[in-house]
């Protein structure tokens, strides 16, 4: 073959093609796809679990510092670290920029029916939205999309007019964002939603429940078997008599989020404690509504955790519980604590329930040699060994072993993490398509078809995991925010970074040709956007379930009809 000669010319670090099939792996083929198939996995997970774990808890560090609200987390902090990974791909298809283009469009379009109808369902009530926002955050996504169409049509041009619309759009945006939160402080009992809507709290007759499994549920009082709906708390309020404040006081003291406990100086979290809560992607998710006064309270279904309860307590679960529950703890857990180990020495994080000392020093240093490496042209080794060592005595005289650093000290450690976790994901991301390739050595168009359907699922995969948790535990609106101005921001980047690239060059923008295939997708894009506020709108500005099982089916649908493009075929052919 000739790759065992010249090679396979990959980008990647690792030349998995030429180890597939021109090692002693190609004597062995069941073996050596098996472990290709297990590696691409592997691939799978720390893109997604880098993105929530690592950027998203330095993102969701600054969301707290700031006491930026909820709704405007929703549509920046949440949406700049779900856009992450899709901007990445952009930078990565800077070669064929129309490519990367039709991937975040693929991407917006899971997000907007798919990822939209999950969190919605896993909130488990009648979502009211509130139609401004809605509205601004769909109206924001749309003009993109239609800036991005103008962009591309306008190719091969140096047109001194696009960064003014980038800036335009943005600046529009922001504006819209600052007045409607103006709004809402000056006028809090005015809204749709506070209209609208009341929030319930939900007792729980399980003495023994945590926070992990049960978010917004209160122990019930001694002799009560059967949950028992609280007193409407107002949470509209600044101040209030009773203790129902909020999301976490809504959590019995002794059952509280680690977040919400004063740590004893002799609570010093364990190294294997931290690096379990970091492999994990609940807790991760949790940290965004910990300190939030949701407007509407979204309690789980009782009956689905009664029922889990019951058969926790009783033993009774079923074969496939035990078989899943031993898999996880006996294979994918000890892996998943490796590869979380690796990056927790080059990536900081502070999450008060996940920090270690000693990890976040090393992690502090090692970021710093990273940054040195990648700025070789700037940094001598020697001013970078210097810069490290600086770095890690300015990490431990700042922290402590029971809590990180607080105050303007925090600033260095959430820099750092943000540079080291987006250079995780971007390699990560480099390595996808490289081991997706080597299944197959003869890359041909159905096969370049899988490889950016796959990137393009994964990313979204981050995104979908994050919002339906942050829904579940009382957030819907915040996460339904990132929805959809998250995509619109990686599409604005993405264009931002392509005219960037080509004035640096003092080149023209050049996007290529528009298949056919992305001009489907854009088009199934915009009716998508179109009919969630259509249907949002005529339902009163609610998600129903029955919105939700539509939009998920439209998705499949868009899907079919994708692949028999793609493939070429007419399903109306007799």
């Amino acid at each position: 073959m000739d790759v065992c000669v010249n090679g396979s010319g990959s980008a990647s670090f690792v030349d998995y093609t030429f180890v597939a099939h021109c090692t002693w792996l190609a004597s062995v083929p069941p073996l050596a796809s098996a472990l290709l198939v297990a590696w691409t996995g592997v691939l799978a997970y720390l893109i997604v679990s880098t993105t929530i774990n690592f950027a998203g808890a330095a993102v969701q560090t600054v969301f707290k510092l700031g006491g930026v609200p909820p709704d405007v987390a929703g549509v920046t902090l949440l949406s700049w670290s779900n856009a992450l990974p899709d901007i990445l791909v952009m930078v990565l298809a800077a070669h064929k920029p129309v490519e990367g283009f039709a991937l975040l469009l693929g991407s917006g379009l899971f997000t907007a029916t798919v990822t939209v109808a999950a969190l919605n369902l896993a909130a488990e009530t009648r979502q009211t939205v509130d139609p401004i926002k809605f509205s601004r955050d769909v109206l924001f996504y749309v003009a993109t999309l239609l800036y991005v169409e103008v962009v591309i049509r306008s190719d091969n041009t140096t047109s001194v007019q696009h960064p003014w619309g980038i800036v335009g759009l943005v600046g529009a945006y922001a504006a819209a964002v600052w007045l409607t939160e103006k709004h809402r402080h000056r006028h809090p009992h005015d809204s749709f939603l506070a209209k609208s809507s009341k929030p319930v709290a939900y007792y729980d007759s399980d003495p023994e429940s945590d926070w992990d499994e049960n978010d917004v549920l209160l122990p019930s009082p001694a002799g009560t078997s059967s949950p028992i709906k609280a007193d409407v708390a107002d949470t509209s309020q600044e101040t209030h008599d009773s203790p129902l404040q909020g999301l976490v006081d809504l959590v019995y003291p002794q059952n509280a989020p680690v977040e919400s406990k004063p740590l004893a100086a002799d609570d010093i979290i364990t190294f294997t404690r931290a690096m379990t809560q970091s492999a994990q992607l609940g807790p991760n998710a949790r940290r965004w509504i910990l300190f939030c006064k949701p407007p509407v309270l979204s309690p789980p279904c009782y009956n689905t955790y009664a029922t889990y309860a019951r058969a926790r307590d009783s033993g009774a679960s079923g074969p496939a519980q035990r078989a899943f529950d031993a898999w996880y703890h006996r294979l994918w857990l000890p892996i998943a604590l490796a590869l979380t180990t690796v990056r927790r020495l080059v990536i900081p994080v502070v999450a008060r329930d996940a920090w270690h000392r000693p990890t976040a020093v090393v992690a502090m240093g090692l970021a710093t040699a990273g940054l040195g490496y990648a700025l070789t042209h700037l940094w001598t080794p020697v001013w970078g060994g210097v810069s490290g060592c600086g770095v890690i005595a300015f990490a431990w005289a700042s922290s402590s072993a029971s809590e990180g650093p607080r105050g303007v000290y925090l600033v260095p450690f959430v820099v750092f993490g943000l540079w080291a976790s987006t250079l995780a994901v971007y390699i990560f991301e480099r390595e996808f398509p490289a081991a997706l390739e080597a299944w197959s050595p003869d890359v041909g168009s159905a096969t370049h078809l899988v490889l950016t359907f796959a990137v393009v699922w994964t990313n979204s995969l981050a995104g979908l995991v994050s919002n339906v948790a942050i829904a579940h535990r009382g957030q819907p609106l915040m996460a339904l925010g990132s929805c959809f101005a998250g995509p619109a921001w990686a599409l604005l980047v993405g264009v931002a970074y392509h005219i960037g690239h080509a004035w640096y060059f003092n080149a023209p923008v050049t996007f290529g040709e528009v298949s056919e295939l992305t001009r489907f997708t854009y088009g199934s894009l915009l009716g998508v956007l179109g009919l969630n506020w259509i249907a949002v709108a005529t339902y009163r500005f609610a998600y129903t379930p029955g919105l939700c099982i539509l939009l998920l089916a439209i998705y499949a649908i868009c899907i079919l009809a994708i692949l028999c493009i793609a493939l070429h075929i007419d399903p109306f052919e007799s």
